[in-house]
């Protein structure tokens, strides 16, 4: 409408005839003559603020933040993962559980019992050659 506006265009006139979601506040059954306005609103705006609303909260998922936190544990600080933390892994990333708590000894140990930050243990990973050797590369 703004387009049309701002090129001096006459606005569509057709009234559409449209089924609201029930998300909406609608019925799948009542169907309601819409201005062009309100059908790019229900059928475009909302549905696209809908998905972008849902995939915020699924980013911020509780699961994920911790799942977050053991990976941060596991390649950025000295301390060895607990039992349930590596179970939780090796089922989060579908590895061997064994696996698992192996390469993190071996990772452990080679880091020398020395804190770093992302950019140092990724250089760390590299230099090492872990990404090419080991189950860390998850799925």
């Amino acid at each position: 409408m703004q387009l049309c506006d701002s090129n001096v265009i006459e606005p569509p006139k057709k009234i559409l005839k449209t089924k609201i979601l029930a998300r909406f506040g609608g019925s799948v059954d009542i169907t309601t003559g819409l201005s062009v306005k309100d059908h790019y609103r229900l059928n475009i705006y909302y549905p696209i603020l809908y998905t972008i609303i849902t995939v915020i909260n699924n980013k911020f998922d509780e699961n994920v933040i911790d799942i977050a936190i053991l990976m941060e544990k596991l390649f950025l600080s000295k301390e060895l993962l607990t039992e349930d933390e590596l179970r939780d892994l090796s089922e989060q990333y579908s590895i061997s559980y064994d696996n698992l708590k192996a390469e993190q000894r071996l990772y452990k140990t080679k880091m020398n019992n020395q804190k770093m930050n992302l950019s140092q243990a990724t250089k760390f990973i590299l230099e090492n050659n872990f990404h090419i050797h080991s189950i860390f590369i998850f799925k």
